[in-house]
């Protein structure tokens, strides 16, 4: 697999895919916290979410059912984020982080069952708070949703101080 990169003169130039995944998984691991967008009648709303993922670099996060990103989703499940490097995140710092796009849905069944699993794994804590059957059962406000990235962009000027932006089209 292979990467499209632009740099910051417009000129392509490939790297391979393992290498900018790799970036990718390490800024995922040692982070917790993302930014998502929603669309809710046309116009963008962000929130911030707890989120954990997977090994095909899905996304995972819990919210209540009742709040406006989750009520969006139900109605357009497009969704974009961000994610920043929080190693790098002080000002004079070259920067480093990700941004998605993608889709998202309520993870119901089987698909339900991964994620709680992963997000548990990463979150121990809301398996004491929360437990999957309550949530399969929908006797909690709290719902399980999973984002399925179509690409990632790997803005990087640690590694890539030349050609920092990198895609990756999943």
């Amino acid at each position: 697999m292979r990467v499209e990169c632009i740099s910051a003169y417009g000129e392509n130039v490939e790297h391979d895919a393992d290498i900018v995944k790799g970036l990718i998984e390490d800024i995922l691991q040692h982070t917790g916290v993302m930014q998502v967008a929603t669309l809710s009648g046309g116009k963008p709303r962000v929130a911030t979410v707890w989120f954990s993922y997977d090994t095909d670099l899905n996304l995972y996060f819990v919210s209540r059912s009742d709040r406006e990103h989750s009520r969006d989703i139900g109605r357009d499940n497009r969704i974009a984020g961000s994610i920043v490097d929080p190693r790098h995140a002080k000002p004079g710092n070259a920067v480093r982080g990700l941004s998605f796009q993608g889709t998202a849905i309520e993870a119901k069944g089987t698909a339900l069952d991964k994620a709680y699993s992963q997000y548990c794994k990463r979150f121990p804590i809301v398996s004491e708070r929360v437990s999957l059957q309550d949530m399969q059962s929908n006797k909690t406000m709290l719902r399980m949703y999973k984002i399925s990235p179509e690409n990632f962009v790997l803005f990087d000027e640690v590694d890539f101080v030349e050609q920092p932006s990198h895609e990756l089209r999943l």
